[in-house]
């Protein structure tokens, strides 16, 4: 069964010849079929069993290698883990610190949505002037300034 249109096989996890190798000791089978080598072509779609077969002679020729160390009572260590932090467990803090920006010095830049928009000179807001706000309001509401007692206090 060739990939379906948007899978490809570059999509697929790759793993080391060494691992393969592991795998198929591990599976007790150190050698490949033909059947298993034409499954493999139709399930990739583009290759053909003669190429799958020259690609498994070194994963083969390897499972054999490996099986004959193990064989022979050779044990493998694997790597051991790093344990993190180390070198800081003297310190109180666990936390590493922070690193610091470049111009670590100057003052946070405010955090926004781009740059900040400034109205034209001369273009005056209601909120500018207290008075004007008060004159715009009354005059909204049909008040006059004589009829309702307001004056001008500074």
């Amino acid at each position: 069964m060739p990939p379906k249109n948007g899978e490809s096989s570059s999509s697929s996890k790759m793993v080391s010849i060494d691992t393969v190798a592991i795998l198929l000791m591990a599976l007790g089978a150190t050698t490949i079929s033909q059947k298993q080598l034409e499954m493999m072509s139709a399930i990739d779609g583009t290759r053909t069993a003669k190429s799958f077969s020259h690609q498994m002679h070194e994963i083969t020729k390897k499972a054999k290698e490996l099986k004959a160390r193990v064989d022979a009572g050779e044990e493998f260590v694997p790597v051991q883990a790093k344990k993190r932090g180390a070198t800081q467990m003297s310190s109180a803090s666990v936390t590493p610190p922070k690193k610091k920006a470049k111009g670590a010095a100057s003052a946070p830049k405010a955090k926004g949505r781009g740059k900040v928009k400034t109205e034209p000179e001369g273009s005056a807001s209601p909120f500018d002037n207290q008075d004007n706000f008060y004159d715009a309001h009354d005059a909204r509401n049909g008040y006059d300034d004589e009829a309702e007692g307001h004056s001008d206090v500074a």
